[in-house]
């Protein structure tokens, strides 16, 4: 009895920040809930005050996870609290508070005066935690299940709106197609190894007892549905082709979210099926992620030449810089995961600079903003159209920003690794790619 209290204690400490957001967001539902259907307050609006809720909920989570940084514990096996992902944790709630914070003014200039919006966004959050920390195909699947739930309702959450709809039901039907490939996947683990457990499935390919014949191809189908359907959730080409749709469509609030967030978290469990669990085997898949990045990089670049829509250029900048992080993933070492998490984070630094930006500029009268609406931003607000120059610049890679030491990265940890031929290419293709963020600087700065 005393080992049992003290082992759900244990687990208590482990996960306090996940317990902390689960009570924090069932509470909000009841006391919101209760509140806009009060006759006693005259049917309040409180989009303020959800507003204000979650920024207050998501701030004191991070600080649980900061206080719990060095605490490890696993959880019957399904998930893991450890440094690795408790970094990743508190990269997701910064970048959550980000978005939420410069999405703001879109829900005002729309009217969205919905608290569900907030809430929805916190669940959202709170499965990318548990996803962060799942060490089981089974808890693995359920909470990208979950995630994948918030981020169709995100998506469609602009009901009276034809786009937003339709984005919602393009993301809902690719989006369980997807998860169907990826639980697929993990049947055909299960029925190779006779565990779910990456932990486990660690332990019997350390021992050498697996190895490749044809009675194990089942294994590198499984396995490959579900790098696959990673992929897909990354927005890595030939798997991109429904991220513009989607993100044209959705809410500019929820787009921000989709382009800040998400990223790390399906990186992380890439890195742990593949550096971890199946890490003898990742030499089988490294031209995958090769191939991958490249296509990105290429389809990314030559998709954003034409574009008029800030969004969808930004969209098919996002698909760019997924493929610089395959690129560097595929070099298959802890430097270059090291190289990949640092990409990412300054990249959600660069994003969350221009997305700010692009919210000033917004005009409520319109559906979509097109890049010539940034015409003569810099005479109009120096402020705005320097900040959009620096984040531009940034995301392409001009030194001395940000940006440039992104790529230099990628391109030292191919070269560590041996692949001079990559780092060439990362190179080659960063020149290219540069050319579609001149083009709205341009317009930024010298179009009337």
């Amino acid at each position: 009895m005393i080992v049992s209290l003290l082992m759900t204690i244990n687990l208590l400490f482990g996960f306090l920040s996940e317990f902390f957001l689960s009570c924090s967001i069932l509470y909000a539902l009841v006391y919101n809930s209760f509140l806009v259907k009060s006759s006693y307050f005259n049917y309040p609006l409180i989009e303020e005050d959800a507003y204000n809720q979650t920024l207050f909920v998501l701030f004191l989570t991070s600080i649980l996870l900061v206080y719990n940084y060095d605490y490890i514990i696993s959880s019957a096996s399904l998930f893991i609290v450890d440094c690795c992902s408790t970094n990743c944790k508190i990269v997701v709630l910064i970048s959550s508070i980000f978005s939420i914070g410069i999405s703001r003014p879109y829900l005002i200039y729309n009217k969205i005066n919905s608290f569900e919006y907030y809430s929805i966004k916190l669940l959202a959050v709170f499965s990318m935690c548990f996803l962060l920390s799942s060490l089981d195909c089974i808890s693995m699947y359920l909470s990208m299940e979950m995630l994948a739930l918030c981020l169709y309702v995100l998506s469609s959450f602009k009901r009276f709106s034809c786009f937003s709809v339709e984005a919602g039901l393009k993301y809902f039907v690719l989006g369980s197609i997807t998860s169907g490939i990826i639980l697929f996947g993990c049947v055909l683990i299960y029925g190779v190894f006779g565990s779910t457990n990456m932990n486990e499935i660690f332990i019997i390919n350390s021992c050498g007892e697996f190895s490749f014949s044809l009675s194990n191809i089942p294994f590198y189908i499984g396995i490959s549905f579900v790098i696959i359907g990673f992929l897909f959730k990354l927005g890595a080409a030939p798997f991109h082709v429904w991220l513009p749709d989607v993100y044209e469509g959705s809410p500019f609030s929820s787009t921000v979210f989709f382009a800040l967030v998400p990223k790390i978290v399906y990186i992380m469990l890439l890195a742990r099926l593949c550096f971890y669990s199946f890490n003898s085997f990742f030499v089988y898949f490294q031209p995958l992620f090769f191939f991958c990045g490249i296509l990105s990089i290429i389809i990314g670049s030559l998709g954003a030449l034409n574009q008029t829509r800030v969004k969808r250029l930004l969209v098919y900048s996002s698909i760019t810089h997924v493929g610089f992080i395959l690129l560097s993933f595929s070099c298959g070492t802890i430097f270059s995961l090291c190289c990949c998490f640092f990409y990412i984070c300054l990249y959600i630094i660069n994003n969350a600079l221009v997305w700010g930006l692009l919210m000033l500029v917004y005009n409520k009268e319109t559906e979509t903003l097109h890049l010539t609406s940034f015409a003569r931003v810099l005479s109009l607000s120096s402020f705005v159209g320097l900040g959009l120059v620096v984040g531009l610049f940034s995301l392409a890679g001009i030194p001395p920003f940000s940006g440039f030491f992104m790529k230099i990265f990628a391109f030292v940890s191919a070269y560590s690794s041996g692949l001079l031929e990559t780092g060439l290419t990362i190179l080659f293709l960063s020149v290219i790619g540069a050319f579609y963020y001149i083009r709205f600087i341009k317009i930024v700065c010298f179009e009337n």
